[in-house]
């Protein structure tokens, strides 16, 4: 337990991670109270805190059940397993976050067989490049705790009336302009 540093794990899992030259790597993916860990045979290779995730795509498409964990300032980490065990995790990544934030964890469903075109690889974060989805991939679905969505109204068309009244004003305002006595 002196891996974890003293804390409660939640979950463990073999898992493949996919680096960023689309090679599989066996890995033990590990999740405690307020952590994440990659580890690698009996060394974590990186710890990252729950607190800082960005959001979760999932692929929705093709054989493999993979998922990539964003990162606020960090480059992502994309996986694949089972759509069981994929499930598994982030339900429970959600909980975590919800519980050390007090917010939603972003999911996002991306309809491609791959995710390797919304991931972060480590050589993108060097180069300011971001792979995070869009927003209209976002699958609000997957929220647990009730907040207002920030959507624009949108602009709402002006009635017939409204129109020929500023019609009416620009036109009287070219008339007058072309027809007013010149000095």
């Amino acid at each position: 337990m002196s891996l974890f540093g003293g804390r409660q794990l939640v979950m463990s899992e073999q898992l493949s991670k996919i680096n960023q030259n689309n090679w599989t790597q066996s890995r033990t993916f590990v999740i405690t109270e307020d952590k994440i860990f990659n580890i690698d045979n009996t060394k974590s290779k990186r710890e990252m805190l729950i607190a800082n995730l960005g959001g979760l795509s999932r692929s929705m498409l093709g054989k493999k059940a993979e998922f990539t964990i964003h990162f606020k300032k960090e480059y992502d980490y994309r996986y694949s397993s089972d759509i069981n065990t994929r499930e598994k995790i982030i339900k429970t990544l959600k909980c975590l976050y919800g519980l050390h934030t007090k917010k939603n964890l972003p999911i996002y469903d991306i309809q491609e067989q791959n995710l390797r075109g919304y991931t972060t690889t480590e050589k993108d974060k060097k180069k300011s490049i971001d792979k995070f989805p869009p927003e209209d991939f976002r699958n609000y679905g997957e929220d647990l705790i009730p907040e207002e969505r920030k959507q624009q109204e949108p602009a709402k068309p002006k009635d017939l009336h409204e129109k020929m009244q500023d019609n009416e004003g620009f036109m009287r305002a070219k008339l007058e302009d072309k027809y007013a006595p010149k000095d």
